[in-house]
């Protein structure tokens, strides 16, 4: 069995990538059976991918949510897909949200008998929305102030 996913990585300028999962996947200098294989180890794949483009932030894969879809690619869904807002893509694609214990194998996520379609993005990688600091606030108020101040004076 082997199965090659086109994934996408939302509200991220970088193209579609694809990983191939088949019967024994390598994850952390150990190779991890299909049957045992979950969206947990997943991610780990997903992010052996993906991680250069995230260096510095802080982020690890186990941050990463994951959906399950069968998106046409097209520069129509590119501009829908390039939206960071989440609730967007499911009212537009209606994707599944994968857990980090359901098994890869399952019959609602990839199943065995499971064909990917060609030129479709399968998996939907939704990484966590960037910290802010805080400092903006305190601009925000003093900003405020000023105007609010403005007629006083």
């Amino acid at each position: 069995m082997r199965k090659t996913l086109t994934c996408f990585v939302m509200g991220r300028s970088f193209e579609e990538f694809t990983i191939v999962v088949a019967d024994e996947i390598s994850i952390d200098n150990s190779s991890v059976p299909i049957s045992d294989f979950n969206v947990g180890l997943l991610k780990k794949h997903i992010w052996k991918e993906i991680s250069k483009k995230f260096d510095g932030y802080g982020v690890e894969p186990n941050d990463l949510n994951l959906w399950k879809a069968e998106i046409p690619i097209s520069e129509e869904n590119d501009k829908v897909l390039k939206n960071p807002e989440v609730e967007y893509i499911i009212q537009a694609f209606n994707p599944k949200k994968l857990r980090s214990g359901d098994m890869f194998l399952d019959e609602e996520i990839f199943p065995d008998n499971y064909a990917p379609p060609r030129r479709h993005i399968h998996i939907i990688v939704q990484p966590p929305m960037p910290a802010t600091t805080g400092k903006c606030l305190p601009m925000v108020y003093l900003s405020n102030k000023k105007f609010a101040l403005s007629h006083i004076l």
